[in-house]
């Protein structure tokens, strides 16, 4: 199979459940199945794709904000055929995201919360985080990686 957008940049590929690929450009995430037959699109407009995180095979979360630097903005969670399952507006910078199979970690200098696919939050964790990125493990917990080490914690 063979898909051609010669006038868009994209940078990552993700395997989805199904046949069901995901591509994230510039332009935001593309669905394709892997005979190469568009199946939806998510487009940021005028927007930028700040971050994004693949969960399971069934989903993806992106995080689309008016500036480069990702100061607030929308956290938008899509099906495997591009389709909304949830919406959120967000005040905050994000400083990580982390998707698993049923949930998703989003990490902003304040703290750390967790939501459920359709984006409503499941529990919170409002403290100065000085990571760098946080992981959502497979069992419920977060590991925290900062420049020299790693907190495995629950929230």
């Amino acid at each position: 199979a063979e898909l051609s957008f010669p006038e868009t940049l994209y940078y990552d590929l993700y395997f989805m459940s199904g046949d069901t690929v995901c591509l994230a450009g510039e332009e935001g995430l593309l669905f394709a199945s892997s005979a190469g037959e568009l199946c939806g699109e998510f487009s940021v407009g005028d927007s930028y794709l700040v971050d994004y995180s693949f969960g399971s095979r069934n989903y993806v979360v992106a995080f689309v904000s008016s500036y480069r630097s990702g100061a607030g903005g929308t956290l938008v969670t899509l099906d495997q055929r591009g389709q909304e399952l949830g919406r959120r507006e967000l005040d905050r910078d994000i400083i990580s995201l982390s998707a698993g199979s049923k949930h998703l970690l989003v990490m902003t200098g304040g703290g750390l919360y967790l939501y459920g696919q359709d984006l409503m939050q499941q529990s919170a964790k409002e403290t100065l985080i000085t990571a760098k990125k946080a992981i959502l493990r497979p069992d419920g917990d977060v590991l925290l990686l900062s420049a020299y080490s790693a907190e495995r914690i629950k929230i």
